[in-house]
């Protein structure tokens, strides 16, 4: 039964993956982009190149192509900091804001299926979820 779980798993995440992929596509853009271009709508204060490469679990480099091609396509900005202008966070234009309102319901078929699971069973299911997604960034996070 465990490993069965696994797969399903291993499962929801490469169809998640399709479907962020789907819609990068629709926008000219790779999954990562369309990535944080979703993450910097949903936080307004924006963030920097550094916040991005911890919270996607990627290298600066591989962020800095990514941003470097946002930029190029006026989707994102750089905000230079008043208190450290060697600082810069990281803005959607209003490009950018247009596609992000769109794409950001990349996962709502995997929404319209949770939907119709009874309240009584989506609060077991959040609760194993969670509690499976948080030991396993605290595993990642220490090695």
């Amino acid at each position: 039964m465990t490993s069965s779980i696994v797969r399903s798993f291993v499962e929801l995440g490469q169809l998640l993956r399709a479907l962020l992929s789907a819609q990068a596509e629709e926008h000219g853009l790779s999954p990562l982009q369309l990535q944080i271009i979703i993450h910097l709508f949903d936080n307004k204060e924006g963030a920097r190149q550094s916040d991005l490469a911890v919270i996607f679990q990627l290298s600066k480099p591989t962020i800095s192509v990514a941003l470097r091609s946002l930029l190029q396509k006026k989707l994102v900005r750089k905000n230079q900091q008043e208190e450290d202008r060697r600082m810069f966070l990281l803005e959607l234009t209003e490009r950018g804001m247009e596609v992000a309102k769109v794409a950001r319901f990349y996962p709502e078929p995997v929404r319209k299926l949770v939907s119709t699971i009874p309240a009584a069973e989506k609060k077991i299911m959040l609760r194993n979820i969670k509690g499976i997604t948080d030991r396993l960034v605290a595993t990642v996070n220490k090695g």
